[in-house]
This record gives structure tokens, C-alpha cells and sequence, in this order.
């Protein structure tokens, strides 16, 4: 798979990448939709403008120092038991995701996050007391928002 990005194939919807190592990988502009990443190591990595929407990334490792996710889309995505190793998450949508049991190690950064619908049952999810001015929004499962802009995504 790493090859065939390296090529310049951005197509990788549906496919079955289970427990792949793909820490410290760019996945710029790269669709997953629909794929099998459970198991999958993402730390390190730089997810940017890229499609998850349907991926089951179950257990999935993502974040890490240095490592972004940014610009993406993980709608109705499966992320049950994913940890985020101090994850920067920005202009990216979960919506419909399951986070179910997800881990987000208390160390993490969001900036305009899209979680309407999204389940968060069993996870370590803790909403910031503050968003400062210019820090972006969160939109949490119920449709309310946070942050400095009240107009939805």
C-alpha cells in the first residue's frame, strides 16, 4: 500500500489493512472510506485532508508528538477502543463516529471538531472548561457547540 501512495494512487477505499504499521507516515489527501485499519498504528502521523468516512479503525493508535490530524473526514467511522496519544485535531469531522471506549490520554488538542451524533460511550472524552477566541469549536454529539463561533459547521 505504502508503495502504491508513494506512486501517487490516493484510492485505498475498502480495503483490508488490518493491523498495519503506518506510524510516521504522511497520509496526505488519501481515501480509506470504508476500510479495515482495526489494529492499525497511525502515531506520528500526518492524516491531512483525508476520508475515513465508514473506516473501522478499531483500536487504532493515532496522535502522537508531532503527529495531525487535520482537514479530515471519519463520519460514521468505527473507532471503538482507538487511542489518541496527544492528538491535534483540527477542520476534521466525526460525525455519526463510534468512539465508543476510545482513550484520548488527557492530553489532547481539538480545534473545529465536528462530533454531532457521534457515541462516546466508555470514553475518557473530556470536554474543555474554555475555548479561547480564535481556538475553534466543538460540536458535541447533542448539536450544541462550543468555542468562539456559534454558527454549525
Amino acid at each position: 500500500m505504502l508503495r502504491r501512495y508513494a506512486a501517487g494512487e490516493r484510492d485505498f477505499s475498502k480495503t483490508r489493512l488490518r493491523g498495519i504499521m503506518l506510524d510516521m507516515t504522511d497520509l496526505k489527501d488519501i481515501n480509506l472510506s470504508g476500510a479495515d485499519l482495526s489494529g492499525a498504528d497511525l502515531t506520528y502521523s500526518g492524516i491531512m485532508k483525508s476520508n475515513f468516512t465508514k473506516a473501522i479503525l478499531d483500536g487504532a493508535k493515532m496522535g502522537g508528538e508531532g503527529g495531525v490530524i487535520e482537514d479530515s473526514c471519519f463520519d460514521k467511522a468505527s473507532l471503538r477502543g482507538a487511542t489518541f496519544i496527544m492528538a491535534s485535531i483540527g477542520h476534521t469531522t466525526m460525525r455519526d463516529a463510534v468512539l465508543d471506549g476510545t482513550s484520548f490520554g488527557g492530553d489532547y488538542f481539538f480545534s473545529d471538531l465536528d462530533l454531532t451524533g457521534a457515541s462516546l460511550k466508555g470514553s475518557d472524552f473530556i470536554l474543555p472548561e474554555y475555548i479561547p477566541p480564535g481556538g475553534g469549536r466543538i460540536i458535541l454529539p447533542d448539536g450544541r457547540i462550543l468555542g468562539s463561533n456559534s454558527s454549525r459547521v
